[in-house]
């Protein structure tokens, strides 16, 4: 495994406004499916779920990548990832990656790019449902992780601790009775 270059302060500093934004967002997006449109009395168009739903699967991905870049293709030297913020020496998965990898094929080739496999191998088998909850709350728990390990002065340069906690506990809720969410096919 090739070193990874140290990063400084400055450095990690500019980067974490990246990732709390990822963060942020996919709770955002999961907070929008899981208390907007999971009700039946919802009237949003097909169009503007799959834009929820392919936004929290968007950051979603991003922060797996981040937390576990074992499952990521590089990564590449200019990638954020969670290791350098503990100052390791090369690219390592801070996250369990067994905890966020379910839904890592379908994301690649349903979401990442454009591949036959999404039609024939998704679409066809109607495995195009995701469970949201399920997934924020499994993400949230590895981001949690992360953060508890971080040094006390790059704590801050992320989301609050308590509002994750709050965000995950949601998550942890709404899974259980949670439907599960298809991007509708727009053909």
């Amino acid at each position: 495994m090739k070193d990874r270059p140290r990063r400084t302060d400055s450095e990690l500093e500019g980067s974490a406004a990246d990732v709390k934004y990822e963060m942020e967002m996919m709770m955002e997006a999961a907070s929008a499916i899981g208390g907007g449109w999971a009700s039946p009395q919802t009237t949003l168009s097909d169009w503007r779920k799959n834009m929820a739903l392919e936004c929290f699967l968007l950051h979603y991905r991003n922060l797996r990548a981040f937390l576990c870049p074992s499952l990521q293709t590089g990564p590449y030297p200019d990638d954020v990832l969670a290791s350098d913020f503990l100052g390791k020496p090369t690219s390592s998965d801070v996250g369990d990656a067994t905890k966020i990898a379910e839904d890592k094929q379908r994301i690649d080739q349903m979401l990442s790019h454009l591949s036959y496999n999404r039609r024939k191998e998704f679409v066809a088998k109607s495995n195009i449902y995701w469970h949201v909850p399920k997934m924020a709350a499994a993400m949230l728990k590895e981001v949690e992780g992360f953060l508890k390990e971080l040094p006390t002065h790059m704590r801050f340069w992320f989301p609050d601790q308590d509002t994750l906690a709050k965000e995950k506990a949601w998550m942890e809720a709404l899974a259980p009775a949670a439907r599960a969410h298809t991007m509708a096919d727009p053909v």
